[in-house]
């Protein structure tokens, strides 16, 4: 009976290198391995983001012209056999472009209920982070979550040779 080996035992054998960290041995091809294969994941998520703008922009485009023919027609619905029931409607969203200003008109108007309480979420960032570096044990202000993800960056490449190489791998 033979025994099939892994390119990556193969090339450990021949001495290849291994990183040695305070805690464990790392193996450099699996960390290459790794990072090719995350980056070729992220390249056409990227590429999949890139081609929905597109389509929604299509999309767009193609429910202007739908709205355009329903109501030349006089079309407010329309039922379709195997599509089911087209309608013709508006959705009205509100912004405010003036907050002080919004904000003195719900007071006088007694609608309060009206503004959401929120904060700048760069400038609390900004400002938890300085109170880290002064070691402030109350870094976080009461009624805040800090929540921190985890990720991966990867920065001075370029795009085509990591894509061709994740290809290859």
């Amino acid at each position: 009976m033979k025994l099939v080996r892994s390119k990556r035992e193969e090339l450990l054998d021949q001495g290849a290198p291994k990183i040695l960290t305070a805690e464990k041995e790392i193996d450099p091809l699996s960390i290459e391995l790794l990072v090719k294969n995350y980056l070729n994941i992220r390249d056409k998520r990227q590429e999949l983001d890139r081609a929905s703008k597109d389509m929604k922009n299509i999309e767009n485009q193609l429910e202007e012209q739908l709205w355009t023919e329903m109501e030349s027609k006089g079309f407010r619905s329309v039922h379709l056999d195997g599509i089911g029931l087209v309608i013709r409607t508006f959705r009205s969203n509100a912004f405010v472009k003036d907050f002080p200003l919004f904000r003195r008109w719900c007071r006088e108007q007694e609608l309060m209920e009206l503004i959401q309480e929120t904060a700048k979420r760069q400038n609390l960032r900004d400002f938890i982070y300085a109170k880290f570096k002064e070691s402030d044990p109350n870094a976080v202000p009461p009624g805040v979550d800090w929540i921190t993800d985890k990720i991966i960056q990867i920065k001075g490449r370029e795009r085509d040779e990591i894509s061709q190489e994740g290809a290859d791998a």
